[in-house]
């Protein structure tokens, strides 16, 4: 039987580690952690689906997920994998 890991406090996330959250202003930083959604995925489940509406920028915080396109064929085509603070997703206006 597996243990089950242990959540990371969510409360101390430093977004200033990541490429994309690193010129931000402290202000801009406390409105990206007053305003963000945190969810925890099992491996194995799909965060989106190709096609979707995207509302809001996902960031991996933890783990590697693959990100993938089906093929006319019904094939994954893995289109890359994602580490720890990669933009995985965005709504554009």
């Amino acid at each position: 039987m597996k243990k089950k890991q242990e959540d990371p406090d969510i409360e101390i996330i430093d977004f200033t580690d990541s490429p994309i959250f690193k010129h931000l202003t402290p202000d801009e930083v406390e409105r990206i952690s007053r305003d963000r959604i945190v969810s925890f995925y099992n491996k194995g489940t799909y965060i989106y689906h190709e096609g979707n509406r995207i509302g809001g920028c996902y960031v991996l915080m933890n783990g590697i997920i693959k990100i993938f396109k089906t093929g006319i064929d019904g094939k994954e085509q893995i289109i890359r994998f994602a580490k720890p603070f990669d933009l995985i997703g965005f709504f554009q206006y």
